[in-house]
């Protein structure tokens, strides 16, 4: 099943609020940036800046992607590059080489805090790292990632995103609440870059921490549960439990692509459960998305039995007196007993006629009463049991308390 991230609107969010970084022909500083020392007052030619203005002016991304390549060659040490580094990253977004925006992002973040102090990179830094988490989206569902090395990358940076918007003052022109909603859909997307990047490493750990960081942000975000829930499953052991609930509950939350992953539920079911009736599967699904509805977290005391734990109970349960003792006492002992029992195979067991009922077609229904012993069988009363018997012609020959020994 094909997963795409949904960040369209958080990115379109951090386009709107933050300062952006040039747009495709936006203008340059007009002055050089500053240069405090004395010794650095000259620290570009004339011919340098103009040809930095016309690579950063011009509006046609790929022309302007060959203009900055034959300025970082031909200066290669120039004052200018941190503004060269920037705009790589905003042309190779508007041309969506994912890869290379993000190749561009680590090298300007590389820089480090001193861009902060130069004229018009104030907040550049926080707005590559958006772009960077943007391309990092789409690189992941166009299955551009291969390396462990690219992943590492993609959560360093949104680590570096998330420092800066702890460090960011809010403008004096937007008001409070807006500032708040903003940063934090900005937060969501970083801690979801870590989130994936983490998983795709196989830090399955780290993978659910940051997408419950994101959630603190977001308590009924329908996809994070969803994230958090493969994440669970995905360890090594599993957690079911915790895998299960959370998926489930991001379906109770009417995650995108609802039917999709009900049916991926249904399956992790039935491949931990390996019920021998569909019919029960369906009802403990149902059941397992309406409690989850009600909680964010799991009940410690919630769980789904695995087939391990059936076969258990029909090794020490397995007998006709066992089961039907289990099933009259109700709760959890019932239930659970009636997912080992139901299609399970009895071999050789002994009944004793109650009743003959009305025969439809070949088939024959008796009411039976069974125990594990001949003593006890004979011993019988009223019926404990219902046969529904086809194909067998002799059974509309018994009477009542005649004993055979069926299978069934």
């Amino acid at each position: 099943m094909k997963r795409n991230w949904l960040v369209a609107a958080v990115i379109l969010l951090a386009l709107m609020t933050v300062p952006m970084v040039w747009a495709a022909g936006q203008a340059a500083p007009q002055q050089p940036p500053p240069q405090q020392p004395q010794q650095q007052q000259q620290a570009y030619t004339k011919d340098e800046y103009d040809k930095f203005n016309a690579a950063v002016n011009e509006k046609d991304a790929t022309q302007r992607v060959r203009l900055l390549d034959d300025f970082a060659a031909k200066y290669p040490n120039s004052t200018l590059l941190p503004y060269v580094f920037r705009d790589y990253v905003v042309a190779y977004t508007e041309l969506r080489n994912n890869l290379k925006v993000m190749e561009s992002a680590d090298r300007f973040l590389a820089l480090g805090e001193k861009v902060d102090t130069m004229q018009g990179l104030e907040t550049a830094r926080l707005q590559v790292c958006i772009l960077r988490a943007q391309a990092f989206f789409a690189a992941l569902n166009a299955r551009q990632l291969t390396t462990n090395e690219q992943f590492a990358a993609a959560r360093e940076g949104a680590q570096k995103g998330l420092k800066l918007l702890d460090d960011l003052k809010k403008p004096e022109n937007v008001a409070e609440e807006e500032f708040k909603k903003q940063t934090n859909a900005y937060r969501v997307m970083f801690h979801s870059v870590i989130g994936f990047a983490a998983r795709q490493m196989k830090d399955f750990k780290g993978a659910i921490e940051a997408f419950r960081a994101a959630q603190a942000v977001t308590p009924n975000d329908a996809s994070l549960y969803y994230q958090i829930g493969l994440s669970y499953l995905q360890q090594d052991p599993p957690q079911q439990m915790d895998g299960f609930w959370a998926i489930a509950r991001s379906i109770a939350l009417k995650v995108q692509g609802e039917a999709q992953i009900r049916t991926y539920l249904r399956n992790q079911l039935l491949r931990y459960q390996q019920p021998t009736c569909d019919s029960l599967l369906d009802a403990q699904l149902n059941e397992l998305i309406t409690l989850a509805a009600t909680a964010a977290e799991r009940p410690s005391n919630f769980s789904i039995p695995s087939r391990a734990e059936l076969d258990k109970v029909l090794s020490e349960n397995g007998t006709v007196e066992a089961i039907s003792e289990n099933l009259k006492a109700g709760g959890d002992k019932a239930k659970n007993t009636w997912l080992a029992a139901c299609g399970a195979e009895f071999p050789e067991l002994l009944g004793k006629v109650m009743e003959v009922g009305a025969a439809d077609g070949d088939a024959v229904v008796l009411k039976i009463f069974s125990a594990s012993t001949q003593e006890a069988t004979e011993a019988g009363t009223a019926a404990n049991m219902e046969l529904h018997v086809e194909g067998q012609p002799r059974a509309k020959g018994f009477k009542k308390d005649d004993l055979f020994v069926f299978a069934g």
